[in-house]
């Protein structure tokens, strides 16, 4: 199996593949593959919590958008109807 994970570089990362084929040759897989879970479980703890700091963001701000469009069309709308009364 490790040549196979070898070959895939697009889908498996190249340290974890050479660390699959070593253990899978010296009888430690099952305590690499702890390893690598512990890894790969951190990364995505890390990565949920990026996007949770993100996300808010990202969103404050298409709100903020949103009621800064609002109150132009407001200002657009007053601005033409006393155009009209002045007319």
């Amino acid at each position: 199996m490790g040549p196979v994970l070898a070959n895939e570089p697009d889908n498996f990362p190249p340290v974890f593949a050479r660390a699959y084929i070593t253990s899978e040759e010296s009888g430690t897989l099952d305590v690499e593959l702890k390893k690598w879970a512990s890894v790969f479980t951190d990364e995505a703890e890390s990565s949920s919590k990026k996007m949770g700091v993100i996300f808010p963001k990202i969103a404050y701000l298409l709100i903020v958008i949103v009621v800064i469009w609002q109150i132009f069309q407001m200002a657009n709308i007053y601005f033409q109807t006393l155009e009209q009364f002045i007319r």
